[in-house]
């Protein structure tokens, strides 16, 4: 391979002078500073807002929504919905009476879980263990 050749394929020797980048970036950052300047000194040349007119009755008179008013006080209807859901987890009813399903309380059914262990692992067991 001929000298030339190879300073082709070689990388790029040269860098930028780093002088030129130092003007761009001072110019850059002037740009900056005028642009500031020229809309603070438009901010205080040019007349601000007028004030607003005076509200009106129709602005500042709270009117109820129409009706139906399906959600009258949010606050009790949340206390109303917690009180219903405590009930059922703290209380007993049946869930599918034809069926023999009850619902019993959350903490009534993990003991009666940790007692005689998950519906699924005896089953699961039995049938591991039984001979093939």
């Amino acid at each position: 391979m001929t000298k030339a050749a190879k300073k082709r394929a070689d990388y790029e020797r040269r860098d930028v002078p780093a002088g030129k980048v130092a003007y761009a970036i001072g110019g850059l950052v002037g740009l900056m500073v005028l642009s500031v300047g020229l809309v603070a000194g438009l901010l205080h040349v040019l007349p601000q807002q007028p004030d607003q007119s005076p509200v009106s009755v129709l602005e500042t008179h709270q009117q109820p929504p129409p009706t139906p008013r399906l959600q009258m006080d949010p606050a009790q209807d949340r206390l109303r919905i917690d009180a219903i859901a405590q009930e059922k987890l703290n209380g007993y009813d049946w869930s599918d009476k034809a069926a023999g399903k009850a619902r019993l309380p959350i903490d009534r059914a993990m003991q009666i879980t940790a007692q005689r262990g998950w519906p699924d692992a005896a089953s699961k067991a039995a049938t591991e263990a039984a001979p093939r």
